[in-house]
Formats: C-alpha cells, sequence, structure tokens
C-alpha cells in the first residue's frame, strides 16, 4: 500500500551523464569486508525485522526513539558526511547500507568507513548494470543502516520516501544532535504537524495511525 492519497510524483531523473561519470570510479560491494564491516551487517540483521513494513513496526530489539525524516537524504552525496558525523559521536568504524529487496545478495550492501568519499557512496549508486539489475539510483527497495556499535539504526521505504533513525536510548538524542540535524529529523508528531517533506503531508489515514502507535515516543521534558 502506497503511503500517499494522489498518485506517485517522479522525482527528476539525475541522467545517464551520471552514470557514465561515476560508474567508472564504482568500488562496489565486492571491496574486502573487514571485521567491523561484518559486525554492522549482522547488527543490520538483528536490528530490523525485513518482512516488516511501514506503516508496521520493523525493528527488533530494545529502542527507545524515533525520528522520522525524508528518505532521500540517504541517497545522495550529504549522507556519506552524515555518516561519518554518525560514527564520530558513536565511536564506530563502519557503517552498512542494505538493499532488503535485492535479489544479488552480493550486492545487497555497501560500506562507508571513514575513508569512503561522496563520489566512491554515489559512484555504487550509479554503476552500470550488472546481471540485467540496474544500480540503486534507479531502484525503490527499502533499504536499512547501521554501525558496528549499533547505537542507532536507519529505516527506509524508498518507494513511500519515508524514513526513520531509531536510538537506543532517549538519551541519545543530545549525543546525535549533530546527525540529527543533518537529517532534518523529528519525532513523527512533528512530522505530521510540520512535514519535513510533502509525503508526509499527504499521509493516508491507516499510515498515520500507524505510524503514531508504532513510533509515537513517550514524554520528555526536552519534549523529544
Amino acid at each position: 500500500m502506497r503511503a500517499w492519497t494522489t498518485r506517485y510524483r517522479m522525482r527528476p531523473a539525475m541522467g545517464q551523464a551520471l552514470e557514465a561519470v561515476y560508474a567508472r570510479r564504482y568500488i562496489g560491494t565486492r571491496m574486502a569486508i573487514s571485521d567491523a564491516d561484518e559486525r554492522a551487517r549482522e547488527n543490520l540483521g538483528k536490528a530490523i525485522d525485513a518482512t516488516h513494513r511501514f506503516p508496521q513496526y520493523v525493528f527488533r530489539g530494545d529502542w527507545e526513539r524515533f525520528l522520522f525524516f525524508d528518505s532521500d537524504w540517504l541517497f545522495g552525496k550529504a549522507f556519506v558526511e552524515i555518516a561519518k558525523t554518525l560514527m564520530q559521536s558513536e565511536g564506530s568504524s563502519s557503517v552498512c547500507l542494505t538493499d532488503f529487496d535485492s535479489e544479488l545478495p552480493d550486492q545487497s550492501s555497501f560500506w562507508i568507513r571513514k575513508e569512503t568519499t561522496s563520489d566512491d557512496y554515489l559512484a555504487a549508486f550509479a554503476k552500470l548494470p550488472v546481471g540485467g539489475v540496474r544500480g540503486w539510483l534507479w531502484l525503490i527497495s527499502r533499504y536499512g543502516c547501521t554501525s558496528d556499535v549499533c547505537e542507532w539504526c536507519l529505516y527506509c521505504e524508498r518507494q513511500n520516501e519515508v524514513a526513520v533513525m531509531a536510538l537506543r536510548k532517549a538519551s541519545f538524542v543530545e549525543k546525535y544532535t549533530s546527525a540529527i540535524k543533518q537529517l532534518e529529523a523529528s519525532p513523527i508528531d512533528l512530522a505530521l504537524e510540520s512535514p519535513p517533506s510533502w509525503v508526509f503531508a499527504h499521509l493516508v489515514p491507516e499510515w498515520r495511525e500507524g505510524l503514531l502507535k508504532h513510533y509515537r515516543n513517550e514524554p520528555t521534558t526536552s519534549g523529544v
């Protein structure tokens, strides 16, 4: 079920020029996998129940805070810096982003490390077709993202353009303030009251009710 009431609005295409430029630089998911990379991927599998979808609750384990944002933040050059901000605040070494809908397991994940550049990231998204499958730039899959420490976790449905950041503890909101500001993330109540994107302003009633039911934060003195 789609999240909004009107027909899906297409994003402006980034064009084949981007593919031609970045495909040459594609470093792919066949990079050497470190222990930290493997822990990040394992943590993601433990943190998200990929059989669930919005507006259902998609997380496993203990999470105390949920902040919503526009999923586009995960798919641009800026996300590498956001991921590095998260790693710096957390003291982690690797961030794993996984496509839960991929039919090619060996190409379903990409890792961001301290040395990863924005061009590396875009190159992976714009890679040339492999096995008849386009790069992530053209896909509208479901994605998850976390680190080898896993104090936070991101989940997004690109088709519905909705994403959420989960934090293990309510007190972590202050710890991750910089990344939260970069993502322009907010509690679901505020996201519905002051929509961060067109989609949040046009959610169908079932989605509004479901997201409020499963992701509304318990009140705190800070209001977050």
